[in-house]
């Protein structure tokens, strides 16, 4: 089955596609074109494989420095607990743990960059930090690739947050593939940390896999001494009247995090922030936000605006759901700014990274 000119044509034909689909599908920060951190861990897990069997030649030198891209992408979009963040598709358990990924990366002779301080991902749009204890990555690219949109979701300048190992602020997930509600509900701009306008989508989106209306998105990013500053705009709310843009600024700093939103154009839609929490929360609406607490972590939402704190689910694997909590933050009518601000307040004597 292995030898002779049969076999010499499969392997040929293999291997372009191989080279074509590393060309087409890995980007060149290393971040996979779907961008779904567990379809990436799945994609890199099947490209070592592949790596292994490979003959020695031009394309497995490419392909190596593409794992290793990869490897260096899957560690530092994994929170602490070494499980990806939930962006797109996907789910916590979908692929190998990040842990055990970077394991069989160094025992292929690959060496991995590392977790990092801070980190940016410009092309597949992911930026985020991990400082004392406290890892935070936003979502600041594509939806989707365009010829590919279907494991997109609505969830333009979302966020995720973990504080000393435990997740606080978490993206959806999803429950199921099928097509039904919570298929709808998985995708959805109002179940992703983001800002909507009179509770539209920031795409068209239908069926399982079906979308069109790709919103276009821009984000400047600086990194100065371990402080990032990202400023950026979508036009996913351009079909309403006034074609309105999302703009939304991030200044993350050691232990806060600012978040600034407000709209260009439009015709005084009704513009919502929304935030989800992990299930392990509990949430007390303040005289000046709210307080989120975890075990022994708290974070202090601070905003002048209205919130409404209302019971929803998490999606943290394919059928699986688990109740949890969603602020709601009410800006009302018109252009902004408006601002939120996530404070982390923690014991100093607790270790951290």
């Amino acid at each position: 089955y292995f030898q002779g000119k049969g076999s010499e044509q499969w392997y040929c034909k293999a291997v372009n596609l191989l080279e074509k689909e590393i060309n087409s599908q890995i980007l060149s920060d290393g971040v996979h074109f779907e961008r779904s951190p567990s379809y990436h861990n799945q994609v890199l897990v099947d490209l070592m494989e592949c790596s292994q069997v490979l003959a020695e030649c031009g394309l497995k030198a490419q392909l190596e420095t593409a794992i290793n891209r990869m490897l260096d992408v899957s560690e530092n979009l994994a929170h602490p607990d070494c499980l990806p963040s939930l962006f797109n598709d996907g789910g916590l358990r979908m692929a190998y743990s990040v842990e055990r990924i970077i394991e069989a990366g160094k025992e292929l002779g690959l060496v991995p960059g590392g977790r990092k301080r801070v980190f940016t991902f410009p092309v597949g749009g992911f930026t985020g930090s991990y400082i004392d204890g406290c890892y935070f990555v936003i979502d600041h690219g594509p939806i989707a690739p365009k010829t590919l949109p279907g494991h997109g979701h609505g969830d333009i300048f979302s966020f995720e947050m973990s504080v000393n190992g435990k997740r606080i602020v978490v993206d959806k997930g999803v429950f199921e593939y099928a097509q039904g509600y919570k298929r709808q509900e998985s995708k959805s701009t109002l179940s992703h940390n983001t800002l909507n306008l009179d509770r539209k989508e920031q795409f068209e989106f239908w069926g399982q896999f079906r979308a069109s209306r790709l919103p276009n998105v821009k984000a400047d990013v600086s990194v100065v001494n371990e402080k990032i500053l990202i400023s950026g705009f979508h036009d996913g709310y351009r079909n309403l009247a006034g074609a309105p843009e999302h703009h939304r600024s991030f200044d993350v700093l050691k232990n806060e995090i600012i978040v600034c939103d407000w709209i260009e154009g439009g015709k005084g839609q009704i513009a919502e922030a929304r935030i989800l929490f992990h299930p392990g929360c509990d949430i007390v609406i303040t005289e000046f936000g709210a307080s989120i607490f975890r075990d022994d972590e708290t974070v202090q939402l601070i905003t002048t605006s209205r919130l409404e704190k209302i019971k929803t689910n998490w999606f943290p694997d394919l059928g699986l759901e688990q109740p949890c909590d969603q602020l709601v933050i009410h800006y009302g009518k018109g252009q902004g700014p408006w601002k939120f601000c996530l404070r982390i307040e923690k014991d100093n004597s607790t270790d951290s990274n």
